[in-house]
């Protein structure tokens, strides 16, 4: 795919990324959200990102024992699936929605979660979203409201 937008969330306490996640905002189509905690985030808020023409949204969490949050590991997990199951329902591939687990010992995770994410939007094709986000929702059975919002 040329030019695809990726998104990404990215849990603060995955190492020391703070000036990784500066240059990576700047970087071809990408844009990265430091989150508090991976799992603290609204469902919804990926299911907008979709909605507004993302093409492949990739999640970067600590490992299941590194979480400075009870679960916080295991609570993303659990909504990936759930998730999954809502952008199939939008009519789109699921494999666009990556959950990256971090190694505690990787220097670099948001550098190989980039590299991977490029890899995995490749062979898909662009978001339909992209260009008449209207349309699509309308023909999906769901009235979407002069603001794209279909609620």
């Amino acid at each position: 795919m040329e030019n695809p937008t990726i998104i990404g969330f990215v849990c603060d306490h995955c190492g020391d990324m703070m000036n990784e996640k500066a240059k990576a905002t700047t970087q071809n189509g990408t844009r990265i959200f430091p989150v508090y905690c991976a799992a603290n985030f609204l469902p919804g808020t990926i299911l907008d990102a979709f909605t507004k023409g993302a093409d492949l949204v990739f999640i970067l969490a600590c490992g299941e024992h590194e979480c400075h949050y009870f679960d916080g590991t295991g609570k993303i997990k659990r909504n990936v699936e759930n998730l999954k199951v809502q952008i199939s329902d939008l009519g789109l591939e699921p494999e666009r929605l990556v959950l990256l687990i971090a190694d505690p010992f990787d220097e670099n995770p948001l550098a190989r979660a980039m590299e991977e994410c490029k890899a995995l939007v490749e062979p898909l094709s662009p978001n339909p979203y992209k260009s008449d986000i209207h349309g699509i929702v309308e023909a999906n059975g769901v009235k979407a409201n002069g603001n794209g919002s279909t609620k």
